[in-house]
């Protein structure tokens, strides 16, 4: 181990279905949003649990790998991999066909065993401390943001797990799931089934269905005329500059004030998510316009900022349960900073969760008629030109204005916290962030306890240093507190 890594591999294996899958369920088809979504990366997940009664580190491991291997029976293409042929076709794929299918050949998922004693006897101690990215990066069986080469990405895994000791009893259960086929409700559903499994230890879990496409591939057929990567390129446009990810915590006095601050015409009743994201990303382009001041450029910033609505809870269809893929829609938001904002900031917040809202509001019903209508590739390419036009601001000068964009995502009130493995809730779930890609994004998870925010936020390293120590952003944000601090009776 070099001197930051506290963390030691015992043993890592291939964990299998614990059934074969069925020959009909061979070939799993991608949509057009999979297609278009982050090709190469896996979402990062660590799930804490303290020691339970007299369970030995040994028996929750096997606990976790035997109900693992039921869980991808039914989650089937998560131990597949990703192809452009059907399977039974022979001819070579060319490269310029898209990924179509994963081949859900049963080759299984990596499962590492870690020791994590290097970070001190007591997992408690560790939390207490305010777990940061590069920490918990040791707990998870990839690099948080990894990206994978065009060479590799057909043979890579789509899910891996690791399990990291503490010497205190206490478990970490670290996920990457790729976001190619997995987004956060995929991803909730499949874990929290996997807890399913190890609670009934052996039993089959009830009611339980083979995950599938039907969902996803309704709403976007994909074509093998579709190409790839996508044509408009989110985040990368200001060079490769050094990204950093922290931690924040918003308390529910804070979310009130920042409600309070909010409240509009437009929206009298925000909701926690909308101010914590109009809140950070203020400031995030605030700290924007400082570094390029810094720098000799001109302070105006336009940015172009993206939340993305699961589509499941607006479909018709009952396809919720166990549909996998990128069923999420987002609209773009534009945010132009100038000296005038920059006076006036409490308008400034209620603008944004204004816009913010009306973002949301345009995915309504009449979006899902079209899109369960039939045209759902014509809609996505309408969506996609409207990025490519919101990412081009007109009637300025290029060397006057700073152009960057910001995504959103919630995994808010979506189950992780509900993730059981038979030894009680997590009592913290961490998510690290994406700092090896090139995104100014935030993602959101609840605190464990009360009305709490959790965000954690990708920029660029200056940015970031700038915004978390601006006094005005930290007297409403945490930095990285003790998680003995959000939830100081469950440690």
């Amino acid at each position: 181990m070099n001197q930051r890594e506290k963390i030691r591999i015992i043993s890592t294996e291939t964990i299998k279905p614990s059934s074969p899958t069925p020959p009909h369920l061979t070939n799993f088809k991608l949509s057009l949003v999979d297609n278009y979504t982050a090709a190469a990366g896996y979402t990062p997940l660590v799930f804490f649990y303290p020691a339970h009664g007299s369970k030995t580190g040994e028996e929750r491991l096997h606990v976790l790998k035997s109900s693992l291997a039921q869980a991808l029976t039914r989650f089937y293409p998560l131990a597949g991999r990703l192809s452009r042929l059907n399977e039974g076709q022979q001819q070579p794929a060319a490269d310029s066909v898209p990924l179509m299918f994963i081949h859900c050949s049963d080759e299984g998922v990596p499962f590492s065993t870690a020791d994590g004693g290097g970070f001190g006897s007591s997992m408690a101690l560790f939390l207490a401390r305010g777990p940061d990215a590069d920490s918990l990066e040791q707990f998870l069986p990839f690099p948080a943001g990894l990206l994978l080469t065009t060479e590799a990405i057909e043979s890579a895994p789509l899910f891996a797990a690791r399990a990291t000791l503490f010497p205190c009893g206490g478990i970490a259960v670290g996920v990457c799931g790729t976001h190619k086929i997995m987004d956060a409700h995929t991803s909730a559903d499949f874990v929290k089934f996997w807890g399913a499994a190890a609670c009934r230890q052996g039993s089959e879990v009830g009611g339980a269905a083979y995950a599938h496409d039907r969902a996803a591939t309704s709403l976007f057929p994909l074509s093998p005329d579709d190409v790839g990567p996508p044509a408009v390129n989110f985040g990368c446009e200001e060079g490769q500059k050094k990204m950093v990810t922290r931690r924040f915590v918003f308390d529910g006095e804070a979310i009130s004030a920042l409600k309070s601050g909010a409240r509009s015409d437009r929206v009298s009743n925000p909701t926690r998510s909308e101010v914590v994201f109009g809140f950070i990303w203020k400031s995030a382009v605030n700290a924007t316009a400082k570094a390029v001041t810094s720098t000799g450029g001109g302070e105006a910033v336009y940015s172009v900022g993206g939340m993305l609505v699961d589509l499941r809870p607006r479909m018709k269809e009952p396809w919720l349960d166990y549909s996998v893929g990128n069923i999420f829609w987002s609209n773009p938001t534009v945010y132009k900073y100038d000296s005038k904002q920059r006076s006036d900031e409490a308008k400034t917040l209620q603008q944004l969760v204004g816009e913010l809202r009306s973002s949301v509001s345009k995915v309504d019903e009449k979006l899902m008629e079209k899109l369960e209508g039939g045209d759902g590739r014509e809609e996505f390419f309408m969506n996609q030109q409207s990025w490519l036009m919101a990412l081009m601001p007109t009637g300025v000068a290029e060397s006057d204005i700073t152009v960057m964009t910001f995504w959103m995502s919630s995994m808010v009130g979506i189950g992780f916290y509900d993730v059981d493995f038979g030894w009680g809730k997590p009592v913290w779930v961490g998510m690290t962030g994406f700092a090896n890609q090139m995104f100014n994004r935030v993602m959101l998870m609840e605190s464990p306890i009360g009305h709490g925010i959790e965000a954690w936020v990708t920029l660029h390293e200056h940015e970031m240093t700038i915004m978390e120590h601006d006094p005005r952003f930290l007297a409403y944000a945490n930095n990285n507190p003790s998680v003995s601090w959000v939830c100081p009776s469950r440690l």
